[in-house]
């Protein structure tokens, strides 16, 4: 299983989201499920693509079913919980 992203920040809004970022994608107050690189973001509709894994399997990430979580800076975010 991943590990979780040190210094995560939590994604409150997806539109701040580019290709290339790093993201996790946890079901409200569990352990990670998804981690990778985001591939496509259609923030209008709240949802995300991301490559996961060795196999970089393509995942559909829906911000109304995950916690999603990211090292980017430039995201709308506060500090992941400890």
């Amino acid at each position: 299983m991943p590990k979780p992203l040190e210094s995560a920040t939590t994604v409150h809004d997806l539109s701040h989201l580019h290709p290339g970022a790093i993201v996790q994608a946890r079901l409200p107050g569990t352990l990670l499920v998804y981690d990778g690189e985001v591939e496509t973001v259609v923030s209008q509709h709240g949802y995300l693509w991301i490559r996961h894994g060795a196999l970089k399997e393509r995942k559909l990430i829906t911000a109304c079913d995950y916690d999603i979580f990211t090292y980017s800076s430039s995201v709308s975010a506060s500090p992941l919980p400890e």
